[in-house]
C-alpha cells in the first residue's frame, strides 16, 4: 500500500486551530446571506417560478463541480500543497461574483426580461462553482491536519463556533445594514468579511503533502467513493437533513415579516435563543462525542428537529392563551414568543449538525484509506457536495411551488405555514436512513489502529 503523510508536523498550534475555524466563516457569510435575502431580492427580478428554476440551475452546476473539484484537488501537486491553492486563487473571484448578484443593472437587464433570466442563471452558476472551488478543499484539510479524534473534534468545534458567530452577524447585523445601505452596501460588506475569513487559514496552514498520488481516473475515484457503504448511508441521510434545514433558513425572512408581522431585523432576535443554546451545546457535544457513540448523538439531534419543525405551521394560526381566572391571571402568549421558544429549542440539534458531520466524514475517509491505500479527502467532500447541493436545489423549488400554490402573503400564507410539516417529513426520511450507519466508536477505533500499524510497517 502507498504511504501517506500528514500535512503538518506534530500537533496543531492554537493559531492554526483558530484560523482554520475562522475559515469556515467565509463560506457561511456568503451562503447564509444568500439564503436569507435572495428570495426577497428576487421581488425586483422576476416571478417566484424564476427563483425555483434559477436556484435549481445554480445548484446543478454546484453539484457537478463538487466531485470535479474534489478529484482535481486530491491530485494537485504544488509548492503550496493540494488544498491551499484553490482557496488562494478562488477566494477573490467568489467575493466578486457574490457582490454582482445583488447589484444587477436593471437598466441593462430589465426586470422580467429573458436577458435578465439568462444573466442570473450565469451568475448563479459562477457563484456556486467558485463556492465549491474554495469550500471543498478547505473542508478536505480537516482530516489531513488533524489525525487524532480529539483534534478533529476540536477543529470541528472551532468551525462550529465561527459558523455560529458568522450566523449571528448575518442575522443581526445584515438586516440593519440592508435597511441602511441597501443591497449594494450589504453585499460589499459581506464580500469583505468573506475575503478576510477565507485567507486566514491560507496564511497559517502550511501543507507538506509531497507524495505523488496513484494513477486513477475520476470514474475510478467515484466508484471507490460510492462503494463505501458507510459513506452512502451517511450522505443520503444528510441530503434529506440539509433539504429540511436549508428550506427553513431560506424562508426565515418571510416567516418573520409575513407570518409574524415584524421587520427583518427581528430574525436576529428570534434566532438569538437558538444561538445561545447552540453555544452552550458545543461544549456539551464535544464531551459527549468523546465518551459516547457519535451515531446516537447525531440521531438525537435529528429527532429533536423532527419534533420541533411542525410547530411552524401554528405560527400563523393561533396565539396561545393562558387563562387562570381563579387567581386573576389571563395572559396571551404572542406568536413571536412562540417562535422564539421553538427556534431556541433548535439550538442543541443545530449544534449537533454543526459539530459532528465533519468528524463523521473523517471517520469514513479513514475507512477509505484502509480499503484503498489513498488519502482522498477532497473527493469525499466533493461527492458529499454533489449529492447535498443537488438536493439543496430542491429547496428553492419546494419554496417556489408552495408559495405559488398556497401563497406567501399576509392575507394568504398557507404556503409558509406548510414549511414546518413538509420539512419535518424530509427530516424523518433522513433519520430512518441513518439507522443503518455502520461505524460505531468501536469500529472507528479499530480502523485507526490498523492504519497506524500499516504506516509504522511501511518503508520510509
Amino acid at each position: 500500500m502507498p504511504k501517506t503523510e500528514p500535512v503538518t508536523g506534530g500537533k496543531l498550534s492554537f493559531l492554526q486551530k483558530f484560523t482554520y475555524g475562522m475559515g469556515n466563516m467565509g463560506g457561511n457569510f456568503v451562503n447564509l446571506a444568500f439564503s436569507l435575502f435572495i428570495l426577497k431580492r428576487f421581488d425586483a427580478y422576476g416571478p417566484y417560478i424564476w427563483f425555483s428554476i434559477i436556484m435549481l440551475a445554480g445548484r446543478i452546476v454546484d453539484s457537478i463541480a463538487d466531485p470535479l473539484i474534489g478529484y482535481w484537488s486530491d491530485r494537485t501537486q504544488t509548492r503550496w500543497g493540494r488544498r491551499i491553492p484553490f482557496m488562494m486563487f478562488g477566494g477573490i473571484p467568489l467575493c466578486i461574483v457574490f457582490f454582482l448578484i445583488w447589484v444587477v443593472p436593471l437598466n441593462v437587464f430589465p426586470s422580467g426580461s429573458t436577458a435578465l433570466f439568462v444573466y442570473l442563471c450565469f451568475l448563479m452558476g459562477a457563484f456556486w462553482f467558485l463556492f465549491t472551488a474554495v469550500c471543498c478543499p478547505y473542508l478536505a484539510l480537516l482530516p489531513e491536519i488533524a489525525n487524532s479524534e480529539h483534534e478533529r473534534l476540536e477543529l470541528a468545534e472551532y468551525m462550529a463556533v465561527f459558523m455560529l458567530v458568522s450566523s449571528g452577524v448575518v442575522m443581526i447585523l445584515l438586516p440593519v445594514l440592508k435597511d441602511s445601505f441597501g443591497y449594494v452596501g450589504m453585499a460589499l460588506i459581506v464580500a469583505g468579511m468573506t475575503a478576510v475569513s477565507i485567507y486566514s487559514p491560507v496564511i497559517t496552514i502550511k501543507e507538506r503533502y509531497a507524495r505523488k498520488p496513484e494513477d486513477y481516473g475520476i470514474l475510478t475515484a467515484l466508484k471507490w467513493t460510492f462503494s463505501n457503504k458507510a459513506f452512502v448511508i451517511y450522505v443520503v441521510s444528510s441530503v434529506f437533513l440539509q433539504i429540511s434545514f436549508q428550506t427553513i433558513i431560506m424562508s426565515m425572512e418571510m416567516i418573520v415579516t409575513v407570518i409574524l408581522g415584524k421587520p427583518g431585523s427581528y430574525m436576529g432576535i428570534i434566532m438569538g435563543g437558538a444561538g445561545l443554546v447552540a453555544v452552550i451545546s458545543f461544549f456539551l457535544i464535544n464531551g459527549l462525542a468523546e465518551k459516547y457513540d457519535k451515531r446516537k448523538i447525531y440521531m438525537i439531534g435529528m429527532g429533536i428537529f423532527v419534533l420541533l419543525l411542525p410547530f411552524i405551521f401554528f405560527f400563523g394560526q393561533y396565539d396561545l392563551s393562558i387563562n387562570l381566572a381563579f387567581i386573576g391571571i389571563h395572559y396571551v402568549i404572542s406568536e413571536l414568543a412562540v417562535a422564539f421558544v421553538v427556534f431556541g429549542l433548535t439550538g442543541f440539534p443545530i449544534a449537533v449538525l454543526m459539530v459532528l458531520p465533519p468528524t463523521i466524514l473523517a471517520d469514513i475517509i479513514d475507512l477509505d484509506e484502509l480499503n484503498t491505500g489513498e488519502r482522498r479527502e477532497a473527493m469525499y467532500f466533493g461527492a458529499q457536495g454533489f449529492l447535498q447541493k443537488g438536493g439543496l436545489g430542491l429547496c428553492g423549488f419546494i419554496i417556489g411551488v408552495l408559495f405559488q400554490l398556497y401563497g406567501a402573503s399576509v392575507d394568504r400564507h398557507l404556503g409558509l405555514d406548510l414549511l414546518g410539516p413538509v420539512t419535518s417529513f424530509f427530516m424523518i426520511i433522513g433519520f430512518i436512513i441513518f439507522l443503518w450507519y455502520p461505524l460505531d466508536n468501536k469500529r472507528v477505533a479499530e480502523i485507526k489502529k490498523q492504519l497506524k500499524k500499516r504506516k509504522e510497517a511501511a518503508p520510509a
